[in-house]
């Protein structure tokens, strides 16, 4: 067990060194609006995903597309900037496993919050084209 500020200061780290890699992998010349009429898609897949990611911290490259790569990249990134968020508020000290805290904060709190937070970010970022 542990809580979410320390689940927190172990995690976002090694969320960010990743993330600097699949930008320069994935976003550079690519139409990235499409992940928007993507996400909804896939959303069943990422959280399969998610739960697997949750075990080992990875998840088997065979079961990646590119596409489910990305958007698996995108949820663990909203899901290690939201605990900041939860930390603020007071919720710091409330504690579970890592597993679940992955689960949580990449399943259940994309499905109620942060991927309309996302969804509002990523098209300010990558408007649809019309």
């Amino acid at each position: 067990m542990q809580t979410l500020s320390e689940f927190r200061a172990h995690w976002h780290p090694l969320i960010v060194r990743q993330a600097k890699d699949v930008a320069e992998r994935i976003e550079a010349g690519e139409d990235m609006s499409r992940f928007l009429e993507l996400e909804p898609q896939h959303r069943s897949a990422v959280d399969k995903l998610v739960l697997e990611y949750s075990l080992s911290l990875s998840v088997a490259p065979e079961t990646l597309t590119r596409e489910l790569g990305y958007l698996l990249h995108l949820r663990l990134q909203q899901a290690a900037e939201f605990p900041q968020f939860l930390d603020h508020c007071g919720l710091g000290s409330a504690e579970m496993s890592a597993e679940n805290w992955i689960q949580f904060l990449a399943i259940d709190s994309w499905h109620e919050f942060t991927v309309h937070k996302w969804r509002y970010e990523f098209e300010r970022v990558y408007p649809r084209n019309t």
